[in-house]
């Protein structure tokens, strides 16, 4: 894409170069070696000597397009492999500390892979997007195409970025750190979810960036809250509701930041 991608170059706002020619007198062959300079230490491998306030959007098309196809082979994989696990003849196996309903054993979740097939649906959104802009642009820029561009660009180079951190195969470089317990609708809003999933996610994102003692003190206030039977939620047949259990956690760690009282000679 990149090497088949013209720029604007030095324009301005209608596409013309009206400051150029008055800083050079005039001179436009100084005005085209000036956009020549620029354009080359930026990379870029054409320019468009003719425009207007806008570029072809049909050059974002190619871009996105570009990305979606990228995303195709893993995302193509990960549902062969989610359809295995399906019959019980693969599985990504459970990573260390995983909790949820993903983690019971008569489950063959494939997160990972439900994660990478669900990233390139939504890049095959945002190609759409930029479908519905190529060869629909009026003559100066609207509101009607900017809107599209400012979510469907960046988001499209964030989500096969994700996509990618997911696939890693030998797991160094996790995308995210989540408690996965199912939606759980019943008690949605109620303040009934046990919280110590969400604890316990950030205590292995805390492992992997290699804050061990914050995760070691983490993880012994989740233990010493989890070993109050009146901390309990309605899970773990207790009566306890989420703010509780959170605010009992934290109370725990901010005990462990106490300064120990000096003692006297």
């Amino acid at each position: 894409v990149i090497a088949n991608y013209s720029v604007r170059g030095l324009k301005g706002a209608v596409g013309t170069q009206m400051d150029q020619l008055s800083l050079f007198d005039g001179d436009a062959e100084k005005v085209a070696e000036l956009e020549d300079r620029v354009v080359t230490h930026l990379g870029m491998p054409a320019v468009w000597r003719n425009v207007g306030q806008v570029y072809p959007r049909s050059l974002d098309f190619r871009v996105v397009a570009a990305l979606t196809d990228l995303a195709s082979g893993p995302s193509s994989f990960c549902k062969t492999l989610r359809l295995m696990a399906g019959n019980e003849t693969a599985s990504e196996g459970f990573a260390p500390g995983q909790t949820g309903s993903s983690a019971m054993p008569h489950k063959m979740n494939s997160r990972s892979c439900e994660r990478v097939n669900g990233f390139h649906i939504i890049l095959k959104g945002y190609l759409a997007m930029a479908a519905g802009l190529a060869g629909d642009q009026w003559n100066e820029g609207d509101v009607s195409c900017s809107v599209v561009r400012r979510i469907m660009l960046p988001d499209s180079f964030y989500t096969l970025d994700g996509m990618f951190e997911t696939f890693d195969p030998e797991r160094r470089y996790p995308s995210m750190f989540e408690p996965i317990h199912g939606s759980a609708f019943d008690i949605m809003g109620q303040g009934l979810a046990n919280p110590v999933g969400t604890f316990w996610s950030c205590v292995m994102l805390l492992e992997h960036l290699g804050e061990a003692l914050a995760a070691r003190t983490l993880m012994q206030a989740i233990e010493q809250v989890t070993a109050n039977p009146a901390l309990h939620t309605r899970d773990l047949g207790g009566v306890a509701s989420t703010a509780e259990v959170t605010a009992a956690v934290c109370s725990a760690l901010a005990a462990t930041r106490r300064p120990q009282p000096m003692r006297s000679a």
